[in-house]
């Protein structure tokens, strides 16, 4: 408090701010105190992050040097609107003032009462109607496909993304819509990098050691990311820490689209995630974000998050490391809940839609490679004359599909119709094949299923 007084005095060079009033006594004349004592101020500044007081104090530096009375104005109403908008926002109308100041020599008495007037001025929305074509081809040109794009609260159910109706985060047209294209890409990386659908069989021993020291069964009727969250006690953390550190590994392995790095970095440095830990338990999430999205060193947190930092990490080292995190914290940390919210560009994440989602996915799925099959003709280069044969020709066929690309390359031109026991054996390891299937993005691979199957 006594270096917000000391900085309050270099900006006003006293405590009193404002004209001295002359009053009429039964002594005679007399001066009362200017109207406002910037001793006021100290409670309503008390409580702002330092980083954020620092800037406040720049800007009102400058409009004192114009009048001190309306720095005084705009120190109360600048903690207000950080409060409500957010920094972008108070940067934004600390600038107009400056500008108002440069232009007209004089600053409108609205610019300092946070009104509803004053608020809708300074937002500078961006609805989900307005750009939701442009994302459709933007994540078009990212996957290859349409991506069905709903208004929702930000997640996805693997088959459609869900977005706000509307986003204001920013004074600024521009960077609300890239807010909505950072969004959008995330949720399209949660489903190309397998976040939600990924093969259980991996990480077989993390989930029966789960299901032994819980009490609590894996479903496999269910969608994998729903089964696994369900295996904790405290399924809330369990999600919390999924997005953290999956959200970490996704956003990572989009960074090689050199578009959306530059894009999330500008994005996340406006945002300036901030959290005020209340208890040990959300001081150490706080931790585990600073050590993946700050590579800030964080030495207990380092060793049960390390392979997550890996360019070759996989879903499976996030899920391990959200098994080793969840039991550190219930060994370690007493406090039981907590309120810490994950970086809103994350998004949330549903487990049960998701199971929605892919039982859907599987049904389409299924319709269309029985249409496939049943007008499957393969025409080949050699006589197949072994089940061995078959097999290899297949797998030249099927293959491809586990890498997402590379598949219109790999064409098998066969003479005959397979017929009776070769297409029964054709459609058994087709079958199989998609079964052994990870890391997949459903709607990509019914859409080259699809094509494939009436070209070859």
């Amino acid at each position: 408090m006594s270096n917000i007084k000391e900085k309050l005095l270099e900006i006003f060079e006293s405590e009193y701010v404002g004209k001295p009033k002359i009053r009429m006594g039964y002594a005679g004349e007399f001066y009362e105190y200017g109207e406002h004592n910037i001793n006021e101020l100290i409670p309503i500044l008390s409580g702002i992050e330092e980083r954020y007081l620092n800037e406040i104090f720049k800007y009102a530096k400058k409009i004192s040097e114009y009048d001190k009375e309306a720095s005084f104005h705009y120190l109360k109403t600048s903690v207000e609107i950080l409060k409500d908008l957010g920094f972008e926002h108070l940067k934004y109308w600390s600038e107009k003032i400056l500008e108002e100041i440069s232009k007209n020599g004089k600053i409108p008495k609205e610019y300092f009462q946070y009104t509803r007037g004053l608020r809708e001025k300074l937002k500078k929305g961006v609805s989900l109607d307005d750009v939701k074509k442009i994302l459709v081809y933007y994540l078009k040109g990212l996957s290859g496909y349409d991506i069905s794009i709903k208004e929702g609260d930000f997640f996805t159910d693997i088959k459609n993304i869900y977005l706000p109706k509307y986003i204001d985060k920013f004074p600024n047209e521009d960077l609300n819509f890239l807010y909505y294209k950072i969004k959008a890409t995330i949720l399209y990386g949660f489903i190309k990098y397998g976040s939600f659908i990924f093969n259980p069989d991996k990480v077989w021993d993390v989930i029966k050691y789960l299901e032994k020291k819980y009490g609590r069964k894996f479903d496999k009727n269910l969608s994998p990311i729903e089964s696994f969250i369900k295996l904790f006690p405290n399924e809330n953390l369990a999600k919390k820490l999924f997005l953290l550190i999956e959200g970490y590994r996704v956003i990572k392995k989009l960074c090689k689209y050199k578009g959306f790095e530059r894009d999330f970095n500008k994005i996340r440095s406006l945002l300036e995630f901030r959290c005020y830990p209340r208890n040990d338990l959300e001081i150490f999430l706080y931790k585990i974000y600073k050590y993946l999205y700050e590579d800030s060193q964080e030495k207990d947190v380092e060793r049960l998050l390390k392979n997550v930092k890996s360019k070759d990490a996989t879903v499976y080292d996030s899920i391990i490391a959200i098994k080793n995190v969840y039991e550190y914290i219930e060994n370690n940390i007493k406090s039981a809940y907590a309120t810490f919210e994950t970086p809103d560009y994350l998004g949330n994440i549903y487990p049960e839609k998701i199971s929605e989602g892919l039982k859907s996915v599987k049904k389409e799925l299924g319709e269309h490679l029985k249409k496939i099959i049943e007008n499957l003709e393969i025409k080949k280069p050699r006589e197949i004359n072994t089940q061995l044969d078959l097999e290899n020709e297949l797998n030249k066929l099927v293959d491809p599909l586990l890498y997402l690309e590379g598949f219109g390359d790999t064409e098998i031109r066969v003479k005959t119709k397979l017929e009776g026991e070769e297409l029964e054996e054709f459609i058994k390891a087709l079958r199989k094949k998609l079964e052994e299937m990870e890391n997949i993005d459903p709607n990509l691979l019914i859409r080259v299923l699809d094509e494939e199957g009436r070209k070859v």
